[in-house]
């Protein structure tokens, strides 16, 4: 089934859970809610849950017509559960290519634990296909939007629980140009106004950070 050009307004009464990839072929879109321009306001009940073979995935592209002054992909995110072993994208088309470097993400929150999980904007992964590295980079090249004047943004992360990255040598980070602000628990992180000036580490895991490209 082709992906939705936009979805409005998306609510799940259950948990978003992706399957275990153990075919020798192509495996995708289990587990994954994507639009090919832009998603509104997304609501899931329960917990967005993938796992080391197959990642749940939240992604979009980014507007159709952006506004002059920002280019929202994901205007609201709500996961009343916890978020583990999940991407939330904005800036990538359904095929997973990253085309969208103005790309911004609205307010995030996820009332139980944050696990082995990242959220960028346009931004793509580092050397080993992992976020929240020294490695993350802007989105670039042919066929990637990048006006002027725009800045990939994470408005929001609120985080219930815990937020932890994993015991493995995975990375995991919350990664754009500008991240307005992230709490965890009862904790208001201390981040810096500005565009790339963040380089956070969150948690006691050593591998999961709020990343300013």
């Amino acid at each position: 089934m082709a992906p939705s050009p936009r979805i409005g307004k998306l609510t799940i009464g259950g948990s978003v859970i992706a399957g275990v990839d153990d075919t020798s072929g192509i495996f995708r879109n289990n587990g994954a809610i994507r639009a090919e321009n832009d998603l509104g306001d997304v609501t899931i009940k329960g917990s967005l849950v993938g796992n080391f073979t197959n990642p749940a995935i939240i992604s979009a592209r980014g507007q159709a017509v952006p506004s002059d002054d920002g280019d929202l992909a994901i205007g609201k995110l709500t996961v009343k559960g916890r978020v583990e072993n999940a991407l939330i994208l904005a800036g990538f088309n359904p095929d997973g290519d990253g085309v969208n470097a103005d790309a911004q993400i609205g307010p995030v929150s996820v009332g139980g634990n944050w696990v082995a999980s990242s959220i960028a904007a346009g931004s793509n992964p580092g050397i080993g296909g992992f976020f929240g590295t020294a490695d993350d980079l802007k989105m670039s090249g042919a066929g990637v939007k990048d006006e002027a004047g725009l800045f990939s943004k994470i408005t929001s992360l609120k985080i219930g629980g815990q937020a932890l990255g994993s015991l493995g040598p995975e990375h995991y980070g919350v990664v754009a140009e500008i991240v307005g602000s992230v709490k965890v628990g009862s904790t208001q992180l201390s981040l810096l106004s500005g565009a790339s000036n963040d380089d956070l580490l969150v948690g006691i895991t050593g591998n999961f950070k709020v990343n300013e490209i």
